[in-house]
């Protein structure tokens, strides 16, 4: 047992997988066979709120993990598309290429403008 979960019980070991998979609370609770009060006391516990996060984090992160290795992929079929023999692909391919780029545009710009008004704040912060 990790020094982490050396606070936790087996039953909310156990459980803590089958309320991560689940849609809803209730659904994770019937599946671990626990009550929604439960499910609430122990999130009242810091190390077993801690480590629920810790994994619904690191499902999150695969699943982020995998969106980014496929995009340069799914990038390289829209662009194959621009040279399909029919008009009407290769017009939605276009369309889709240049949304992404302008959205990309744009949050590029709201980054940018973002980390202005960030360092604005830290040197009014810093020189009060």
């Amino acid at each position: 047992m990790t020094k982490r979960n050396e606070k936790l019980s087996n039953r909310q070991l156990k459980a803590l997988p089958l309320l991560i998979s689940s849609k809803t609370v209730q659904e994770g609770c019937d599946k671990a066979g626990i009550t929604p009060k439960t499910y609430y006391e122990w999130l009242k516990n810091p190390m077993f709120k801690e480590e629920l996060t810790r994994q619904q984090n690191a499902i999150s992160d695969k699943a982020i993990s995998t969106l980014r290795e496929s995009m340069e992929k799914a990038l390289n079929v829209l662009v194959s598309l621009l040279d399909s023999k029919t008009e009407s692909t290769r017009r939605l391919a276009a369309s889709d290429l240049i949304a992404h780029g302008i959205r990309l545009r744009e949050l590029e710009e709201i980054e940018g403008r973002l980390r202005s008004v960030e360092r604005v704040i830290w040197e009014r912060e810093t020189y009060q």
